[in-house]
């Protein structure tokens, strides 16, 4: 019997990016410069949500919800995850920019100190 190959318990790209589309929402916050995301209600997020996690808002990504996301891949498909590979997609054109403000790009006129912008 034959050992392995690393590709063959590896989490590729592709896994990678199902497994975050099926547990959350995320985005590029072009005005604050963060990662943001929504969890989807999912067993992953079963007990946060249940702690009063908000699934209506956009939070910033952090360490804790990028460890959970490797933990429950790590579970479910039994498969070699790297944090850094997740951080890695995250930070990638898997995500489009999007701001909260605009969606345009607008050129403010000269001697305004503020301008609200919407949809």
């Amino acid at each position: 019997m034959r050992a392995k190959n690393w590709k063959e318990y590896t989490a590729t790209v592709e896994d990678i990016e199902r497994f975050l589309s099926d547990h959350v929402l995320l985005r590029n916050n072009v005005v604050t410069g963060r990662t943001e995301c929504r969890v989807l209600e999912s067993d992953l997020f079963a007990d946060w949500i249940a702690e009063g996690l908000p699934t209506d808002r956009w939070l910033p990504v952090s360490d804790r919800i990028v460890n959970t996301l490797w933990r429950g891949l790590s579970k479910t498909k039994k498969l070699n995850v790297r944090t850094q590979d997740i951080h890695q997609i995250i930070r990638s054109d898997f995500l489009r920019l999007r701001g909260h403000l605009f969606s345009g790009v607008c050129a403010l006129p000269a001697g305004l100190p503020f301008l609200v912008l919407t949809r």
